[in-house]
């Protein structure tokens, strides 16, 4: 039906990360070599993001293709993810009028 179609074209627009902006900083690799996700497509997301004003970390793999990729990328993931941990452990946020915490 017309109805089922509207629907299934909306499911996948908001499953498409192209048309996100991510509200806190993320990581995104991309390896060079990738016959999952090509290259292109990955640094195409962030220059989207980054146009919008998100906050990317950006890997570059020069080598490696999806599944090997992942090795080179895990350093800075694990850095990226200790970083986001301890800025979120070093203060607490500011507790909203009429809040508590």
């Amino acid at each position: 039906s017309a109805a089922s179609d509207v629907y299934k074209r909306q499911t996948l627009r908001s499953a498409d990360l192209g048309h996100l902006t991510p509200p806190m900083p993320v990581i995104l690799g991309a390896a060079r070599q990738d016959e999952v996700i090509p290259f292109r497509q990955a640094a195409d997301l962030r220059d989207r993001w980054c146009a919008r004003g998100a906050k990317v970390a950006f890997v570059d793999v020069p080598l490696g293709e999806h599944l090997s990729g992942i090795v080179s990328f895990a350093g800075p993931a694990i850095a990226f993810l200790a970083d986001r941990l301890a800025d979120r452990a070093a203060g607490r946020p500011p507790v909203a009028p009429g809040g508590c915490g």
